[in-house]
């Protein structure tokens, strides 16, 4: 009811008290007189106050005697019946009044668990729909809407295939959990975990409707994933620290050897002179490759201090050997001249802009333009920094873009292919992510999503960060 209706309600309950006390002193005989006091004990049900519901009972009630002794009493026979009657319409009245305050509180009870079920459904993470025998959604809770990229009051009389592609025909279970496909507005497909229950609307199960309870597991897939790569890696690291303690003795030796026999290279053939530089050249890539996978496998420790980054790419571009190539290194400052700063690994992040500058460098056709672009990223409460690194060569093809973070895999002849699988690894100690952007064709760009405050951010990369 209204406010404008409740507030009508007293108003009428004076009427009827009113109405119906006149209509029982004029006819002072009637049997019957005081039991529609009992539309009164109804209609007060509707008042807010308990109290105010049972004053107005109780009023009904002296109204009622008062009634029957007014204005001559009854005598002989007469007055027993009325007497009589008198009493069953208290008892109805009484009656009324006490089932009426049950309903109340069971009504009251009823609205409570709804709304706490419904704060529930409201703050589930998980999407929860339910859906008729027939398959059409017929309600869903807020994180539904969120999943499937829809509208919550869309998806309302939607056909539940659309939403999960190989939802079961028939749910012959009570409860079962299936791992299926979601689909969203924009045609994309997720993982997911779904729960199917059913509940009938009758006892006699003419009608079912079935629950759906629809999680999405593309980060927990994810965190599965790197978990068993961490766990692979950290077996590899295992094998590698003892191959490269016999190994390294044995290279040491080699590279002595090498060195004495090229300070006697004038003594040599041209021949044995190429032999030995290539042995030399074969003794550095092998060195290089047990570093380079000691440190893909190997767990990465930071010591995180407050920097400028553009201090640490300085001294990364510094670093690269550019034999006098004519490359340009062109910075775009942040938004007002603010110098880019964070917490972070500076020895480590050196290491991946060098690695980023090395292969752009090793790419690109003379003159060599690198770009740096910094802008903010993130929310107020979460600052992050966005970095791009972008040159002007040729690109990358297809296949080197879907596998540029893979291990050992690499486009240049002395590659180790483990420089980009590290830089990532970096980023995501870091709490942030190194990705490869579509260019356009106009060179590679990479991006860089780094944490102001050094702490994993929230979200995704804060998935990448703890897997």
């Amino acid at each position: 009811m209204t406010a404008r209706g409740r507030s009508a309600v007293p108003v009428a309950i004076g009427v009827l008290l009113v109405g119906i006390f006149a209509l029982d002193l004029f006819f002072p005989l009637g049997v019957a007189a005081g039991v529609p006091y009992v539309s009164v004990a109804l209609l007060a049900l509707w008042l807010e106050s308990r109290r105010i519901r049972l004053g107005v009972v109780l009023l009904a009630c002296v109204l009622t005697v008062t009634g029957f002794f007014l204005p001559i009493p009854p005598r002989g026979e007469t007055f027993w019946i009325g007497l009589e009657n008198r009493v069953i319409a208290l008892f109805a009245i009484g009656v009324t009044a006490y089932l009426g305050h049950l309903l109340l509180k069971r009504s009251s009870e009823v609205r409570e668990r709804e709304a706490r079920l419904r704060a529930v459904l409201e703050s589930a993470p998980d999407a929860i729909l339910t859906v008729d025998r027939n398959g059409f959604v017929e309600s869903c809770n807020p994180a539904a809407g969120a999943m499937f990229g829809r509208r919550c009051e869309s998806l309302v009389e939607m056909p539940i295939d659309r939403l999960l592609p190989e939802f079961p025909g028939d749910v012959k279970a009570s409860s079962r959990c299936r791992a299926l496909t979601g689909r969203r507005l924009d045609g994309s497909e997720f993982p997911a975990e779904v729960s199917l229950g059913r509940f009938p609307r009758d006892a006699e199960l003419r009608s079912i409707d079935y629950a759906v309870i629809v999680r999405d597991v593309t980060l927990l897939r994810d965190a599965q994933q790197r978990t068993l790569r961490s766990e692979r890696l950290a077996a590899v690291g295992e094998t590698l620290a003892v191959l490269s303690h016999e190994a390294r003795n044995e290279l040491l030796a080699l590279r002595m050897g090498l060195t004495v026999l090229a300070e006697s290279a004038d003594r040599l053939d041209a021949d044995s002179a190429d032999l030995i530089d290539e042995l030399q050249t074969s003794q550095r890539r092998l060195s290089r490759l047990f570093e380079d996978v000691r440190q893909h496998a190997g767990p990465i420790r930071l010591n995180p201090t407050p920097c400028r980054l553009s201090d640490v790419w300085r001294r990364a571009w510094k670093a690269c050997d550019r034999s006098d190539r004519g490359a340009e290194l062109v910075e775009f400052p942040l938004p007002g001249g603010e110098p880019p700063t964070c917490t972070a690994d500076v020895f480590r992040l050196e290491q991946v802009f060098r690695n980023l500058f090395e292969n752009a460098l090793a790419a690109c056709p003379d003159p060599v333009r690198i770009e740096v672009r910094t802008e903010p990223y993130g929310s107020p409460d979460d600052p992050a920094l966005r970095i791009c690194v972008q040159d002007n060569g040729p690109g990358l093809s297809p296949e080197a873009r879907r596998k540029a973070f893979e291990p050992f895999f690499t486009t240049k002849s002395d590659g180790t292919g483990l420089g980009l699988a590290i830089c990532s690894r970096i980023l995501e100690a870091h709490g942030g992510e190194l990705t490869l952007l579509e260019s356009g064709g106009q060179g590679a760009c990479f991006e860089l999503l780094l944490p102001r405050s050094g702490a994993s951010r929230s979200g995704v990369l804060r998935e990448l960060a703890e897997a």
